[in-house]
C-alpha cells in the first residue's frame, strides 16, 4: 500500500491548511482513508489489486473495493484537488502535482 502512504504527506499539508479549504481537503482525503481501511480490512494491497485482483477475493470484497476506488474518483474529489492545486500554486506558489 506504498501508493497510499502519500495520505500521510497530504494529510499533514491539510492539517497546516487554512480554514477555508478544509472541505476541499476532506474531500480528497476521507475517500483516500475509506479505500485504505477497505483494502486493509480485505488483505489486499493496492498496487497489486490495479493489476489483478488477488485470487479468492470473494464478491462483496471485490465490490466494496471498487466502490471505494469510484469515490476516489469522484466528480467531487477531483474538484477539490483542483481547488487545492490552485490554492498551491496562488497562495503558496508552488503546484501541489508535478
Amino acid at each position: 500500500m506504498r501508493r497510499l502512504a502519500f495520505l500521510l504527506l497530504l494529510a499533514a499539508l491539510a492539517d497546516e491548511a487554512p480554514g477555508d479549504i478544509a472541505d476541499d481537503w476532506a474531500a480528497v482525503i476521507d475517500p483516500l482513508r475509506d479505500l485504505r481501511q477497505v483494502l486493509a480490512d480485505h488483505g489486499v494491497d493496492a498496487s497489486s489489486y490495479a493489476r489483478k485482483p488477488p485470487v479468492g477475493l470473494d464478491r462483496h470484497a471485490r465490490r466494496t473495493i471498487e466502490a471505494a476506488a469510484r469515490r476516489v474518483g469522484s466528480a467531487r474529489a477531483v474538484e477539490a484537488m483542483a481547488a487545492l492545486e490552485h490554492h498551491a500554486r496562488d497562495v503558496c506558489g508552488t503546484p501541489l502535482s508535478r
